[in-house]
Order: C-alpha cells, then sequence, then structure tokens
C-alpha cells in the first residue's frame, strides 16, 4: 500500500484527506483532527453537506486492503 497524505490547516482544526493505492484500487478517506469533539462534529458535519460527502461509517483503510486481495 501507498499513502499519499494531503493536509490543510484551519482554525478549527486539522484537514487531512488520504490517498490509498493497492492492488489496481485507489481508497480516500476524509479525516479531522480536532481538540473538541463537540466542535469537531458540528464543523465535519457542516463540511460533509458543503460537499455534498456521504456520511459513513466504514472499515479502516489496511481492512479494505486485506479484503481486497
Amino acid at each position: 500500500m501507498v499513502t499519499k497524505r494531503y493536509e490543510k490547516k484551519i482554525e478549527q482544526g486539522l484537514i487531512v484527506i488520504d490517498e490509498s493505492s493497492y492492488s489496481s484500487k485507489t481508497d480516500y478517506e476524509l479525516e479531522f483532527e480536532i481538540n473538541s469533539r463537540e466542535v469537531g462534529e458540528v464543523y465535519f458535519d457542516h463540511l460533509l453537506q458543503l460537499y455534498s460527502i456521504k456520511k459513513r461509517s466504514t472499515k479502516n483503510k489496511i481492512k479494505r486492503m486485506m479484503e481486497s486481495s
């Protein structure tokens, strides 16, 4: 697996996008690193709505990679 990480520091925290490539697949993961869970959840939900991104539960990227083999 090869992962590229993109980070953007904003006032509310750190937005992180991981782009992982494995088994001829490319996988993306959006994370938001924050100090306050309450503030982070509100802002993250706003960010998802703003860009029409569906919120969903997922397995971690290592499990997704292992299951793709």
